[in-house]
């Protein structure tokens, strides 16, 4: 437990940087994945409101 106390003494900003490596590898991923599913949708939608307006016309 010393060694881990010394060690992390020594590298005060370790924990910071094992966060923001976290932060890198899982949640921009995932809201990067969100995005697009997002985008998605919404071009579905107004792909269907665009249809909906055509039907409508005629």
């Amino acid at each position: 437990m010393k060694s881990i106390n010394h060690f992390l003494s020594s590298y005060p900003a370790l924990p910071y940087t094992v966060i923001a490596l976290l932060f890198l590898f899982l949640i921009v991923p995932v809201s990067l994945e969100l995005i697009t599913d997002m985008s998605a949708g919404m071009r579905d939608l107004l792909r269907s409101m665009e249809i909906a307006l055509q039907e409508t016309r005629f």
